[in-house]
């Protein structure tokens, strides 16, 4: 399903990296914030990130550039990627 980029906002991208994160990664809800450093915290590496940008890429007809999506290290830092990209 592909949704109007439109209504995406911070929120809605928070809980599709949390939906990410339990159920791909079988992580804990309570341990996704939005200063939660991917590596550190979350135990996600880089291919795992890439996994979760080609994902919201699909559903939201978006494009994210992946080097940058390599630098990514928060969950914020993946919302303001995100949110960023398709402000363009």
């Amino acid at each position: 399903m592909i949704v109007k980029v439109n209504n995406l906002t911070e929120q809605i991208l928070l809980d599709e990296i949390i939906k990410f994160c339990v159920e791909e990664r079988e992580i804990s809800r309570e341990c996704i914030q939005p200063k939660a450093k991917f590596i550190d915290d979350l135990g996600i590496d880089s291919l795992d990130i890439l996994e979760m940008v080609v994902i919201l890429e699909h559903k939201y007809n978006i494009r994210i550039n992946e080097n940058l999506a390599r630098e990514v290290s928060t969950v914020q830092e993946a919302i303001d990627l995100i949110m960023k990209s398709i402000a363009k």
